[in-house]
């Protein structure tokens, strides 16, 4: 995560806690990942999905995609595997249905088989107050208390 966002020192320790988990981070970018991102000619991100300085990242606790990742050697880039505000998708089936419902589909679908559980607590790290997006598998009493033990305070949330 270092090597694409500056992380604190409160960070880190907020991210050991919670990694690998349900929970997505929303951390500030590095300026070399601002480099990476401009010097695409198309005015794309290469390898990166960032908005506004930040870009959300997350460590599955899942053998399958932990294998996945082992395999490639690097990070993916990409989104859920459901459209945004509709239920997380649990199989191959489901996503190809939600993403049909919009006309649209994934570059690449990879059956794992069905998956469990509810979709990740997502919270951003960027500013200058940690604010929870979305309360996910991982409660958000549980988020502010791993955020007091990292040194955070000041916190808001949805």
């Amino acid at each position: 995560a270092k090597e694409y966002a500056d992380i604190s020192p409160e960070q880190e320790r907020f991210l050991e806690a919670v990694w690998p988990g349900k929970v997505t981070v929303v951390l500030r970018t590095t300026a070399r990942t601002h480099a990476e991102i401009d010097a695409d000619s198309r005015g794309k991100p290469s390898r990166f999905v960032v908005r506004e300085g930040t870009i959300g990242m997350r460590v599955p606790d899942d053998e399958f995609l932990q294998k996945i990742l082992r395999e490639m050697g690097i990070p993916l880039a990409q989104t859920s595997a459901n459209v945004s505000g509709m239920p997380p998708a649990r199989s191959a089936e489901e996503v190809r249905v939600c993403f049909k419902a919009i006309k649209r589909s994934p570059n690449i679908l990879l059956d794992g088989g069905v998956r469990a559980g509810d979709a990740s607590s997502v919270i951003d790290l960027s500013g200058l107050v940690p604010l929870v997006l979305r309360e996910g598998a991982f409660p958000k009493a549980r988020l502010f208390e791993l955020l007091r033990d990292s040194g955070f305070s000041g916190f808001s949330g949805l």
